[in-house]
């Protein structure tokens, strides 16, 4: 029996993505992204279910953070130093 990773569906806008679809578009780790989201990194990133929540971030937000991402060597470089 052969076992198939899940895959993660294409962030696109008008649809929220997962903590996960997040960081496997920027190549970034889910904590990252988790820390990204509570420094409002991303606009208008929610915790539908309140504080403490997984969240939610719209696709347009995570495609205009870094366009291309996938193809851009350094890019988690980048991106931490946004987070600091």
């Amino acid at each position: 029996m052969s076992r198939t990773k899940h895959a993660i569906r294409p962030i696109m806008a008008g649809r929220l993505a997962t903590v996960a679809e997040a960081a496997e578009h920027l190549r970034l780790s889910e904590s990252a992204i988790q820390l990204m989201c509570a420094k409002g990194k991303f606009k208008g990133a929610v915790q539908p279910n309140g504080s403490g929540s997984e969240w939610r971030i719209p696709g347009e937000s995570i495609l205009v953070y870094y366009p291309g991402c996938q193809a851009t060597l350094g890019s988690k470089e980048k991106a931490l130093r946004v987070m600091e």
